[in-house]
């Protein structure tokens, strides 16, 4: 598969529709995909998710077919109490699975996370336990700040 204009920006959204909390990253996606007009490649929405059993090989595909490209990572993640319901940018990508599989890996140059919970003894069933309406108001928000900030992601 060849790319004619590798310098459009990809947006990775991570996460699965079979856990609340972790839903986060395929509702930015679908949001973005649905409701902006972004020049941006959006890998990763609701029934086509971006998780723990397939984040490598995206990665690697994505590095590959967007050489040239920045990718922006989104992903949900657990926060001090004091956290939950913010949004959090990073110049070297996320983390994803850290709070369940105590990973090391980095995925994406850029990266932005909704912290959705607070990080307890349980961190699974902190992110079974997120309300749907709170990740939906969290989701918006993102693909809102992505819509109107793309260009200094790239």
């Amino acid at each position: 598969m060849t790319v004619k204009n590798k310098k459009i920006p990809v947006i990775m959204c991570i996460g699965s529709d079979r856990v609340t909390g972790d839903l986060l990253g395929p509702a930015v996606g679908k949001m973005l995909i649905e409701n902006f007009n972004l020049k941006a490649y959006v890998y990763g929405v609701t029934g086509r998710n971006i998780n723990g059993e397939n984040i490598d090989a995206y990665d690697a595909f994505l590095r590959e077919v967007h050489r040239d490209s920045r990718i922006i990572a989104v992903d949900a993640c657990l926060g001090g109490e004091n956290e939950v319901g913010k949004i959090k940018v990073s110049r070297c990508g996320v983390g994803a699975g850290f709070a369940v599989r105590g990973g090391k890996k980095r995925y994406g140059d850029v990266g932005i996370v909704g912290i959705v919970a607070k990080n307890d003894k349980d961190n699974i069933m902190q992110l079974m336990s997120v309300e749907y309406d709170f990740v939906e108001k969290l989701s918006r928000r993102i693909a809102e700040y992505i819509n109107a900030n793309l260009t200094e992601f790239t």
